[in-house]
């Protein structure tokens, strides 16, 4: 009862004090000038940019240096008026309390709560269709290690597909004995490590394999992503490789879900994604379900390497000759 007071008193009472505004945007700001330099950064910033191009997941959650200095506390209190209201939220409780009391609680708590007006309407840009495969190399003059995506759009949960990516992907590239990682690095020791498969969000997916290597191996480690792309496609899962990875999925996502944190983010993931009641039953019965020629239609039908968007963040003046060979190459520069 108390949280749900003090709760419902940020919701509808909000001051958005000035001192703490200008704290929070100085943390966030701090964080971003640390990590904005970091290779990893500008190499997934890039590989945003790119794949998404205007849709909002072109934009990291936290947003640049530039954005958050753009920022003003009138900015907040605007987005607060206009998107916080109950038409627009969901209420979630997950833990030792009865659906009859939860109601309770929030009627008494929450019930004034009103919106004004009509709910805003947001119209998202479309994603970009699909280019022939190109390297994007962010130049980063002096660097003795390159950072490398690969990537391609893929689908959203409500894909039929869903379950079975979940099943490619823990043995492409989800665990540390995936085909990727054996190869990259237990095989060719060229990176500490490599991880690849399918992600879905709200909006989109994505297919996405990343890694890092020294300069020199730059070209190698991308035509070996390239091969390992091609076994993903051709070869299906050995016995073991599938038994592992369904028996890991099923398992692991019952230790997963023992607090009521977990508990209330898979609930909001249905919610805030649209999914049906049943979906993370039909998920796990269709990670059961699926064999090893599922596996391969699935990267037949959704990668395909003349398609491929490949980003690395390195020092063009040792690499770029190189990984012409592989693909058509356009340097750009890192952003401020």
């Amino acid at each position: 009862g108390r949280a749900m007071t003090l709760m419902a008193d940020v919701v509808m009472n909000p001051t958005f004090p000035e001192d703490e505004f200008d704290k929070a945007r100085t943390q966030l700001i701090t964080g971003l000038n640390i990590s904005s330099n970091t290779p990893a950064y500008v190499a997934d910033r890039e590989f945003r940019k790119q794949m998404y191009g205007e849709h909002p997941y072109a934009r990291s959650e936290t947003g640049e240096v530039s954005d958050v200095n753009a920022l003003s506390r009138e900015d907040l209190v605007a987005w607060w008026d206009a998107f916080a209201r109950p038409d627009m939220a969901v209420l979630i409780f997950a833990g030792d309390v009865t659906p009859d009391e939860a109601e309770r609680l929030a009627a008494e708590t929450l019930g004034a709560w009103r919106g004004e007006g009509e709910k805003p309407k947001v119209t998202l840009p479309e994603i970009p269709a699909q280019q022939a495969t190109r390297i994007v190399l962010v130049d980063r003059p002096g660097a003795v290690q390159s950072e490398i995506r690969f990537g391609r759009v893929g689908f959203t949960r409500h894909d039929p597909r869903y379950a079975t990516s979940r099943v490619a992907s823990g043995y492409f590239g989800g665990a540390f004995n995936s085909r990727l990682n054996e190869t990259i690095r237990v095989k060719k020791g060229l990176t500490y490590g490599a991880r690849g498969g399918f992600n879905a969000s709200r909006f989109a997916g994505e297919f996405q394999a990343s890694t890092f290597t020294k300069t020199p191996s730059t070209a190698e480690t991308v035509q070996t992503i390239f091969d390992e792309l091609d076994r993903l496609r051709y070869e299906a899962p050995s016995e073991k490789e599938l038994n592992d990875t369904k028996s890991y999925i099923m398992v692991s996502y019952v230790g997963a879900r023992e607090t009521p944190q977990a508990v209330a983010s898979d609930l909001w993931l249905m919610e805030s994604a649209g999914l049906g009641r049943d979906y993370f039953k039909a998920m796990i019965d269709g990670v059961s379900a699926t064999s090893a020629e599922d596996c391969t239609d699935l990267a037949q039908e959704m990668i395909d390497p003349a398609e491929m968007l490949i980003v690395v963040a390195g020092d063009a003046a040792q690499i770029k000759e190189s990984l012409e060979k592989i693909a058509p190459v356009v340097v750009v520069k890192p952003k401020e």
